[in-house]
C-alpha cells in the first residue's frame, strides 16, 4: 500500500512536469517564461501568491517579472535594490 502511493506521488509529480514543460514550449520572452512558471506556482503547490524576480547584469536590482497574489510594490517592471533593507 506504501509504495503504491509513493508510485502514485510520484506519478502526479511527473505529470505535473509535463504540464510545466507543455506551457514553457511556446513562451519565448523571460516575462512569457515568469507569467507561465508564477502560474503553474500556484496551481501546483495551492499557493495564494507567487513572484518571480531576475537579477540585472550588474548583479544589484530585483527586477519583478510576473507576480500574482501581491499589491503594486510587486508589480511587472518595478526594480528593487539588493542593498536596501526591505523584505
Amino acid at each position: 500500500a506504501q509504495l503504491q502511493a509513493l508510485a502514485r506521488a510520484a506519478a502526479g509529480r511527473i505529470a505535473h512536469l509535463q504540464t510545466i514543460t507543455a506551457a514553457l514550449a511556446p513562451a519565448y520572452a523571460p516575462a512569457e517564461m515568469a507569467q507561465v512558471i508564477v502560474e503553474q506556482a500556484l496551481t501546483t503547490l495551492g499557493a495564494r501568491s507567487s513572484v518571480v524576480l531576475l537579477l540585472d547584469a550588474d548583479g544589484e536590482y530585483l527586477e519583478v517579472m510576473h507576480a500574482i497574489g501581491y499589491g503594486p510594490e510587486l508589480a511587472p517592471g518595478r526594480r528593487r535594490a539588493l542593498a536596501a533593507n526591505e523584505p
